[in-house]
């Protein structure tokens, strides 16, 4: 029996009780019996309704668990749901989901295994269509995976499809195709920051680095929370030589949590880390060795101009020197003859 059904049915006894209510106040003539009767229906439909739908209270309580990020208590409440007899399906469509989500692929597909679809509701097999989508990207069916969300989008106009759409044929580099399709999504859901990395990542690999770094730029200034625009905003900047930049955008990018269905990995952004400080290092290495090439240019400069101060002081001295010479040469050669002609104060031979 439907849930519809069962609470229509449980409205009816409800009615059904209090009419026996009023009937025994008439009859035993006390307000109080009647009164009694009546709240004492009303408490055990309570109870019945409640343990009818015990399961989504256990799965609601997972799901605002899980929204609170508090995993393991989530998927503690969803496993409790499903050991219930009469589990709805549904819910365990929901479960496959969230496992998909943060990455536990296994459990995800044995949950799945267990979803009778036949005797799902519309909803609940449009939701298995989606889970199933993602099972198969996870399993590297992303042709399969396109073909049946494509599909999905022509049943439904969910904000969810736009953004996993999306997102897959970027992945099979169907960018231009990707490109489009999320300009139409940014134009029904301009708020989604999803859909614009998506739009972003769309123009990245298509050469359009200005209208991608202005929409990663207004992601980041909203601080989400996955590490894709931190990445690719660093990315562009490495690809523009600006390496101190693209260092400071991809440190952020290590302290967000990477989405299950990205392929941005924490792994990923540790490489383009690599590749930056790589750069950086390189680039200080050249500069130190330009800053001694530049050194040694003025020592050898200094040099010479010492050597060349030497050579001119020495070249001084020796003109110096051999005009002294030319001059006591002079002198004594004006003199010598004065000396010659005259006599020896002695009167000897010599010149004494």
């Amino acid at each position: 029996m439907s849930e519809k059904r069962s609470l229509i049915l449980l409205f009816l006894l409800a009615g059904l009780f209090m009419l026996l209510g009023y009937l025994l106040n008439i009859v035993t003539g006390s307000v109080w019996a009647g009164y009694g009767l009546t709240i004492a229906i009303i408490i055990i439909c309570m109870l019945f309704f409640g343990y009818r739908r015990r399961h989504y209270v256990l799965a609601q309580n997972a799901h605002n668990a899980y929204l609170r990020k508090q995993f393991d208590i989530a998927y503690g409440l969803y496993e409790k749901a499903l050991s219930l007899p009469k589990c709805p399906e549904e819910i365990k469509v929901v479960y496959a989901y969230k496992l998909l989500a943060q990455g536990h692929t296994q459990k995800a597909q044995q949950v799945a295994a267990t979803i009778q679809t036949d005797i799902l509701n519309k909803d609940g097999i449009f939701n298995f269509k989606v889970v199933k989508g993602l099972m198969l990207y996870k399993e590297d069916k992303l042709d399969d995976a396109i073909a049946l969300y494509e599909e999905l989008t022509q049943e439904s106009d969910a904000e969810q499809l736009w953004e996993t759409y999306g997102m897959l044929l970027n992945l099979n580099e169907q960018y231009e195709k990707a490109r489009d399709y999320s300009i139409a999504a940014l134009e029904k859901y301009p708020n989604n920051n999803i859909i614009k990395e998506n739009l972003a990542t769309s123009y990245f690999y298509l050469f359009e680095d200005k209208k991608a770094r202005k929409l990663y730029k207004s992601l980041i200034t909203a601080d989400v929370h996955y590490p894709e625009p931190y990445y690719y905003y660093a990315r562009i900047a490495y690809l523009d030589e600006r390496y101190n930049l693209a260092l400071k955008y991809i440190e952020m990018a290590e302290t967000k949590t990477p989405a299950a269905l990205s392929n941005i990995t924490l792994d990923v952004v540790v490489d383009l880390k690599n590749d930056i400080e790589a750069e950086l290092d390189r680039l200080e290495a050249e500069f130190d060795a330009d800053a001694q090439a530049s050194v040694d240019t003025d020592v050898n400069a200094d040099t010479d101009d010492d050597a060349d101060a030497h050579t001119t002081a020495d070249t001084d001295a020796d003109a110096h020197a051999h005009a002294s010479a030319d001059t006591d040469a002079d002198a004594h050669a004006h003199a010598l003859p004065i000396q010659m002609l005259m006599p020896c104060s002695c009167f000897c031979r010599c010149r004494c």
